[in-house]
C-alpha cells in the first residue's frame, strides 16, 4: 500500500538557510484542502493535527527534521510545506503520486518551476518514478531503468522491493544511494561480475545506506577500485551484502576503498570472502561477517602498496571458516576493539603468508568462541616468520566447544628480538563456567633497540666487508673510531 516519501528537506530550511523548527508538511487530496492520511513504517496514521497557530500537517522536530512518511499508492496528493507559523517555505506540488496510474504522477522528466516543491523533489531520484519506471517486483529486469537513474547523477532512492539486474550497475562518479532498509530494498544481481561498481572514478562523498546488495550466489557485491587515488571518503551505513562470491573488493586496481567509514554493514553468506581489505584508513563500526569462507582478507593492493591499516569497533564474526586472514606484507595498523568472534570453523585469525610484518596488530576486549572443529589454539597461530608489534589485551576465550582454545603463548614464537608481542589481562572460560587466567607475557624487554630491527655486529671493517653489509648491520668504523650503522 505505502511507499516512502523521498523528502529532501531534512532538516527543513528557510532563506537564508536558517532551520525551520517544528515545520509543518501537510498532505491533501489533490486539488482540495482535505487532509489525507499518511503513515509510519508500521502502517499507523501519522498525526497532521493543527498546532496552536492553526497550521496542519506532519510536524518536524525542533531541528526541522521530519520522520519517515509513507504514502498510500492509491492516492494522489497535494503536498504543502510551511513554517510552524504558516509561512510558505516552497510552493506546493499538486499533484504528487507514488503510483503510476491515474492523474499526473510526479516525474523526474518534468521541468518544475524554480523554488517549487516539485523542483526540490527533483533533486532526489526515486527509481520507480518516471522516466525511469523501475518495477522492483523481483521479476522485471530493472537494469536499464536503474542505470539511467544512476547516470542522472542525482541521489538515488529505492523504495521497498527487489530490483533484478542482469549486468553491472556502473557509477560514473560520486553517488548517493538509499533504500528503506536492509531486506526491504534489495538490488539483486542475477549475473557474474559486480552488482554495483565504482571503477576508475572519483568516489569522494558517495554513500550507500539502508539497502541490501544481493549477488544471487554468482556476483561480487560492490566493486571499488581505481588506477589512481580516487576511491576514498565513502560512507556505507546499514547495508547488507548477501549471497555474493566476494562482498566487496577492488580487483587488480592499484587503489581500492580507503579513508572511508562502514557502519552496521552486514556481509552474509559470501562464498569466498566477505570483505577484501586492501585500502588504508577504513573505519568499521558494528559490522558483521556471517557464514563466509573468509570474513575478511587483509590484502595488499595490486599496485604493490601495503595495507595501510584499519579499525574494527564492536564488530561480530559468526560461523566463518576463518574470520580474518592476512595476505599482506607488511600490514600496517590494525585494531580490533570490542569485537566478538563466534563459532569460527577453523581459526579466528589465519595466515596466507609464511612471513608477515605487522606494524601494529592490536586486539582489545575481544570475545573468542571457536567451534568444536577449530584447529591449533583456535584463535591465532603466528606464521613461521613474524615481525613487528602484536598485542592481545583484556580478551576472553570460550573453551567450551573447543577445549584447546586459548591465546598465543610465549612458547609459540622463537623470533626474539624481531617481535614485540604481549598478552595481558585475558581469561579462558571453560565448560561448566570455570574461569582460568591466561598467563600474561611480554617479550618487549628482550628486544634490541629499535624494536623492529635486528642488528648484526661486525668486529671491524674487513669483517663487515667480507660478510656484505646490509640494512641494520652494526660494525666498527675505523675511520671515525666508533660503531656505525648501515642504513
Amino acid at each position: 500500500m505505502a511507499s516512502l516519501f523521498p523528502f529532501v528537506f531534512n532538516p527543513t530550511l528557510v532563506n537564508p538557510g536558517a532551520i525551520a523548527p517544528n515545520a509543518k508538511m501537510a498532505f491533501y487530496l489533490t486539488g482540495t484542502s482535505t487532509l489525507t492520511p499518511v503513515y509510519d513504517a508500521a502502517g499507523n496514521p501519522i498525526s497532521q493535527a493543527a498546532n496552536g497557530a492553526g497550521v496542519s500537517g506532519v510536524t518536524a522536530d525542533s531541528f526541522g527534521r521530519f520522520p519517515n512518511i509513507y504514502l498510500d499508492d492509491a492516492v494522489t496528493y497535494r503536498v504543502a510545506l510551511r513554517t510552524a507559523q504558516g509561512a510558505t517555505i516552497t510552493p506546493d506540488i499538486d499533484p504528487y503520486k507514488t503510483a503510476s496510474a491515474g492523474n499526473l504522477p510526479f516525474s523526474h522528466s518534468t521541468n518544475y518551476g524554480s523554488g517549487t516543491f516539485g523542483a526540490a523533489l527533483n533533486q532526489y531520484v526515486s527509481v520507480k518514478d518516471a522516466p525511469y519506471n523501475a518495477k522492483g517486483d523481483g521479476t522485471t529486469n530493472d537494469t536499464a531503468a536503474i542505470q539511467a537513474a544512476l547516470d542522472s547523477g542525482k541521489p538515488l532512492y529505492f523504495p521497498s522491493g527487489t530490483y533484478v539486474t542482469t549486468a553491472t550497475l556502473n557509477c560514473s562518479g560520486p553517488r548517493k544511494i538509499v533504500g528503506d532498509g536492509q531486506g526491504m530494498s534489495v538490488i539483486q544481481g542475477q549475473h557474474t561480475g559486480s552488482v554495483l561498481s565504482w571503477s576508475n572514478v572519483w568516489t569522494n562523498g558517495s554513500s550507500i545506506r539502508d539497502i541490501s546488495i544481493d549477488g544471487h550466489s554468482t556476483a561480487v557485491g560492490i566493486f571499488v577500485g581505481s588506477d589512481t587515488e580516487t576511491t576514498a571518503h565513502m560512507l556505507w551505513e546499514n547495508v547488507q551484502i548477501i549471497n555474493c562470491t566476494t562482498g566487496t573488493w577492488g580487483g587488480t586496481k592499484a587503489f581500492t576503498l580507503f579513508d572511508s567509514v562502514l557502519i552496521k554493514v552486514d556481509f552474509y553468506n559470501c562464498s569466498i570472502i566477505g570483505e577484501v581489505l586492501s585500502g588504508s584508513g577504513n573505519r568499521h563500526e558494528g559490522c558483521t561477517y556471517r557464514l563466509c569462507h573468509y570474513g575478511i582478507e587483509v590484502d595488499q593492493q595490486a599496485g604493490g602498496y601495503s595495507i595501510g591499516g584499519g579499525s574494527f569497533i564492536g564488530g561480530t564474526w559468526v560461523g566463518n571458516t576463518f574470520d580474518v586472514v592476512f595476505n599482506a606484507n607488511p600490514c600496517r595498523q590494525l585494531l580490533f576493539d570490542g569485537c566478538w568472534f563466534e563459532q569460527t570453523v577453523t581459526s579466528v585469525f589465519g595466515n596466507l603468508l609464511t612471513s608477515i610484518y605487522h606494524h601494529t596488530f592490536t586486539v582489545k576486549g575481544a570475545l573468542f568462541q571457536p567451534a568444536a572443529t577449530a584447529t591449533g589454539n583456535g584463535v591465532w597461530t603466528p606464521p613461521a616468520t613474524l615481525l613487528g608489534s602484536v598485542e592481545f589485551d583484556s580478551c576472553v576465550v570460550f573453551a567450551d566447544a573447543y577445549t584447546s582454545a586459548t591465546l598465543p603463548v610465549a612458547a609459540t614464537t622463537s623470533l626474539l628480538p624481531q617481535l614485540s608481542m604481549r598478552v595481558t589481562n585475558s581469561r579462558r572460560l571453560l565448560s561448566g563456567g570455570t574461569v582460568e587466567e591466561i598467563p600474561s607475557w611480554d617479550n618487549t624487554s628482550l628486544m634490541s633497540f629499535p624494536k623492529i630491527m635486528q642488528f648484526r655486529l661486525y668486529a671491524n671493517d674487513a669483517a663487515a666487508g667480507a660478510a656484505g653489509l646490509t640494512f641494520g648491520d652494526l660494525y666498527y668504523n675505523s675511520t671515525v673510531n666508533a660503531l656505525s650503522l648501515k642504513n
